[in-house]
């Protein structure tokens, strides 16, 4: 096994004990199970880089795990490892940010808000189009979920989704609920 994210070797590592757990089925028999690959699965459990989560889902489920717990587990692992791709909410003052930049550099911190909570408490409304696409590419980011990823959590090709992250094509309702789905977002608060 290569050198990796110790984060991403210690999930790995979870991952096989709980395949062992599990009476160590053959990789071919959790494929026919679950409908992933061999390889897909292999790679999972391989500590390389962090399975998606469509993979994770499949081999915690071909071996009867609860995939709530992992999907928490696999969430922790993805917000440590991912890049900071935004200005933090911190140093926008400092910054001569135009709007659009100061909204962007706000969604971060309300998504974290939201995992400690479960409550969307942004700093301000997306009251315009470019406002929900903002928000909605900062969920992408804050996931740390690829466009390729999210279109294989979606009924959409990930051009499509592209397209309606960059305003080419309309967010509709039917496109709102599973992206947020996709993104984890699957129920409001109480």
């Amino acid at each position: 096994m290569g050198q990796g994210d110790p984060r991403v070797l210690d999930f790995a590592a979870a991952l096989r004990e709980h395949r062992e757990r599990a009476g160590s089925p053959t990789l071919a028999d959790m494929a026919a199970r679950c409908g992933v690959s061999v390889a897909s699965l292999s790679k999972a459990a391989g500590g390389y880089e962090l399975p998606s989560w469509r993979v994770t889902k499949a081999y915690v489920e071909a071996c009867s795990g609860d995939t709530r717990r992992w999907r928490t587990d696999w969430e922790e692992v993805r917000r440590e490892i991912r890049p900071r791709e935004f200005v933090s909410e911190d140093s926008v003052e400092s910054l001569h940010l135009s709007p659009e930049e100061r909204r962007r550099a706000s969604w971060p911190r309300t998504w974290e808000r939201w995992d400690r909570t479960g409550l969307i408490l942004p700093s301000h409304r997306a009251e315009t189009y470019l406002d929900l696409r903002l928000a909605l590419q900062s969920l992408r980011a804050y996931r740390s979920l690829s466009l390729r990823q999210l279109a294989h959590l979606m009924p959409y090709a990930h051009s499509s989704v592209a397209a309606v992250l960059s305003g080419a094509r309309p967010v509709s309702p039917y496109f709102l609920r599973n992206y947020l789905e996709a993104c984890g977002v699957t129920s409001p608060p109480n």
